[in-house]
C-alpha cells in the first residue's frame, strides 16, 4: 500500500459504506436513465426496486455517521441526501 491509500478502517467504515452505496444508487440511476432511452419497461422495473433497494439500505447508514461525515455526505452528495 502506497504513503496515500488507506484503509476503510482509517478512513472510517460507516463513511465508507455510505459513500459505496452512495456510488451504487449513482450506477442505477444511470442505468436507469439507459433503460428509459431504450423504452425498456422490464429493465426499467428491475431497475427501480433495485434503486428503491439501496435507498433503503442507505437510511440506517445515514444515520450511523458522525455529525463531521454527515457534513461531508450533504455538502458533496446533495442529490442523495435530499431523498
Amino acid at each position: 500500500m502506497s504513503n496515500t491509500e488507506m484503509t476503510k478502517e482509517e478512513f472510517g467504515v460507516n463513511l465508507f459504506e455510505c459513500i459505496k452505496t452512495i456510488s451504487g444508487l449513482h450506477t442505477i440511476r444511470q442505468q436507469l436513465n439507459v433503460a428509459v432511452h431504450q423504452e425498456d419497461a422490464k429493465a426499467q422495473k428491475q431497475l427501480a426496486a433495485r434503486y428503491h433497494e439501496a435507498q433503503e439500505w442507505l437510511v440506517p447508514q445515514l444515520k450511523a455517521l458522525t455529525e463531521d461525515e454527515w457534513t461531508q455526505i450533504q455538502a458533496r452528495y446533495p442529490d442523495v441526501v435530499t431523498l
